[in-house]
């Protein structure tokens, strides 16, 4: 793990507890997953400023960013980030989330 990686780490067990709520776990895992899927497109994009203007939705910045990885990164990360994405929806946008 590098430098980077364990600092997204410790970012999310500062804001994502033991005894967070699931609702509100669920909230702050999908902010920071979009921001670290928005930081790894900004650092593939030479051009920021056009890919800023294109305010993609977090399903977009997702499968963006899975197809400009290069890395071995399994698919089931991908997978989980876009459940993730998927029951985020759902509990935003239902009193009583279907999921």
């Amino acid at each position: 793990m590098n430098q980077e990686e364990a600092e997204y780490l410790l970012r999310f067990f500062h804001h994502v507890r033991k005894d967070t709520d699931v609702e509100l776990a669920i909230l702050k895992s999908h902010l920071l997953i979009e921001s670290l899927t928005r930081d790894f497109l900004s650092k593939q994009i030479k051009h920021t400023e056009h890919f800023e203007n294109a305010n993609l939705r977090c399903y977009q910045a997702i499968c963006l960013a899975r197809s400009l990885n290069d890395l071995n990164t399994s698919d089931w990360a991908w997978e989980a980030a876009l459940k993730l994405n998927s029951i985020r929806n759902d509990l935003s946008h239902n009193l009583i989330p279907q999921k």
